[in-house]
């Protein structure tokens, strides 16, 4: 009798086990690790250009051959973009995977002109892209060309676009790496637009799709992160780069590493100041019917350069020059606010904190917020900044060589 109820249980157990039925051989599949998206010459139709791993030229690491190209581009066009990406098929021997696709490229024209809303619903429906994918907008050239770029120290290119923008948005403050869930979050919620993060070519984009190009010491083409887009209603409308960018980050929390200069008495940027730790919040009061945002940061960095002479061990020294640090910080973010205010683009949140705050408000001024209320909300900036390292040298070189 046991032994029929344990041959029983061993067959139950059978019909649980659901084996490898959607298994795939390795050898049969095509490892996309990056797409590029873009419109035909004609304009009329969409042209999806994928990355696509050559096993041979990367199995081996550092041992691998130089000689082979790391990756292989396949193109194809049609009326939509799910078409085009499946009649690239028809030009692979191998089964198209994209589990490991960890780069998108949207061409800049076609941000433009054609906007996201469309872009997204294919990126959003497809089974197999991921939401953590990088997604960049190809500045000054195309997409495909983007993806073609071969890239020294990392073969294969997405993952150096990848680390370059981990590395941009982590030393200087100047570019964001943002992935396709947060532009999605942004694109379909009220009071808050994208911004993406823009990759251009240095040099020839054509040498630089050639294996030649990073056989040497300086490549032909190379990739560099070139500020970042700003949207509205789905298309791109402006750039901003260089310092502007730091007032997005101050305001939207994501500051990581800033390197800030301040003027001392006549010298202009005589005092380098670098942030450690920073956050920001948002809030939002009423006046007289009128909403007024109020954003408040707290920052703590050490300093880095001293080109003026100035006595470090002074506390009210130290006082002043966090003091001028809070007005340079409050400059930044009110010239990013005025930029965006011009361009009618919330890339803040501010119609997002008002409606998280007062729902039943932001149904009074919600209706074509970009163009009428965020350009004309008042904004008030309050910032507190700390010193925390003047680093090993207390006294600056021009106050004492001896020291």
């Amino acid at each position: 009798m046991k032994h029929s109820i344990r041959a029983f249980m061993i067959l139950l157990c059978c019909f649980f086990l659901s084996g490898c039925w959607s298994s795939k051989e390795m050898s049969d599949l095509a490892f996309v690790t990056a797409v590029g998206i873009s419109k035909d010459k004609n304009g009329n139709k969409y042209k999806v250009s994928l990355q696509v791993v050559n096993p041979g030229s990367v199995a081996g690491g550092q041992q691998a051959s130089v000689q082979d190209a790391p990756v292989t581009i396949m193109s194809s066009t049609a009326v939509n973009p799910f078409e085009a990406s499946r009649h690239v098929t028809s030009k692979m021997s191998r089964n198209l995977y994209y589990a490991h696709t960890n780069l998108i490229v949207i061409d800049e024209e076609l941000a433009r002109t054609k906007g996201l809303y469309e872009l997204f619903d294919f990126i959003e429906r497809s089974d197999q892209l991921r939401e953590t994918a990088t997604i960049v907008i190809a500045k000054g050239t195309s997409a495909e060309n983007v993806i073609k770029n071969l890239t020294p120290i990392d073969r294969i290119p997405a993952v150096y676009v990848n680390k370059l923008l981990e590395n941009a948005e982590d030393n200087g403050g100047q570019n964001i790496k943002v992935n396709v869930d947060e532009v999605l979050q942004k694109i379909t919620s009220h009071g808050k637009e994208p911004i993406i993060n823009g990759i251009s070519i240095q040099g020839s984009a054509e040498e630089g799709s050639m294996q030649e190009s990073i056989q040497g010491s300086d490549p032909k083409g190379k990739i560099e992160a070139s500020g970042i887009a700003i949207f509205r209603e789905g298309k791109l409308i402006d750039w901003v780069k260089g310092d502007n960018v730091h007032g997005i980050l101050w305001s939207t929390n994501k500051v990581k590493d800033i390197v800030d200069s301040i003027d001392w008495e006549r010298h202009k940027k005589a005092i380098a100041l670098q942030t450690i730790r920073a956050k920001s919040k948002l809030n939002v009061k009423w006046q007289h019917g009128r909403p007024i945002i109020l954003m408040n940061i707290e920052t703590e960095g050490n300093i880095n350069g001293v080109n003026v002479s100035v006595d470090l061990r002074d506390p009210q020294t130290i006082q002043k020059i966090e003091r001028l640090w809070e007005k340079r910080i409050e400059q930044e973010v009110m010239k990013t606010v005025k930029r965006a205010k011009k361009d009618k683009s919330d890339i803040f949140g501010f119609g997002r904190t008002i409606y998280e705050h007062s729902p039943k408000k932001w149904k009074e001024v919600k209706d074509d917020w970009n163009v009428k209320g965020f350009t004309e909300v008042d904004v008030e900036v309050n910032v507190k900044a700390f010193i925390r390292r003047t680093g090993l040298r207390n006294q600056p070189f021009l106050s004492n060589p001896n020291r």
